[in-house]
This record gives C-alpha cells, structure tokens and sequence, in this order.
C-alpha cells in the first residue's frame, strides 16, 4: 500500500515539473492591459503567448472556479474596456 501511494506522489511530481517546464514565461497577470479594449488586448497577449487561451467575457459574468494555466480572462464592461486586471487562471 505504502507502495502504491509514494508512486502517487512521484506521478503528480513529474505531472507538476511537466506544467511547470512548458510554461512560456512566469508572467501571470498584466495590470497595462486595464482599460484597454478587450479584442486589442487579446491581440496583445496573444502576440507574446501564442499558446495562451485568451477569453473576451463580460465582466461579472459566472465563471467556473478551475485554474488553468494556459488561460486568461478579459473581463470587459459594455465598451468592451477591460474592467479587472488580466491574469493567469
């Protein structure tokens, strides 16, 4: 059994190096992207993280709760002016 669970904790280890490592950069939030529109925004973070999943949402819109590392919400108001700051999540 003891077996069994130190095997466990090595898979969620290397699982961990595994995200970690594919990371493109260890920005996580980008407090310069506030105020601007929400599709120029994307555009940007898009620009510089091509493998980021970049969403234009409304802003108190209901969102699961999940991290996820490839994502970031643009929360806009009726202007499509981004109203929270960007971040990883």
């Amino acid at each position: 059994m003891q077996t069994i669970y130190i095997l466990f904790l090595l898979t969620l280890l290397l699982e961990l190096f595994a995200v970690m490592s594919s990371r493109e950069s260890t920005v996580a939030q980008w407090p310069e992207l506030l105020g601007k529109s929400g599709e120029a925004a994307k555009k940007i973070l898009l620009e510089h993280h091509p493998a980021l999943k970049v969403i234009v949402i409304p802003q108190n819109s209901m969102v699961t709760m999940d991290y996820n590392v490839h994502r970031v919400r643009l929360f806009v108001d009726d202007h499509d002016t981004i109203t929270q700051v960007p971040r990883v999540g």
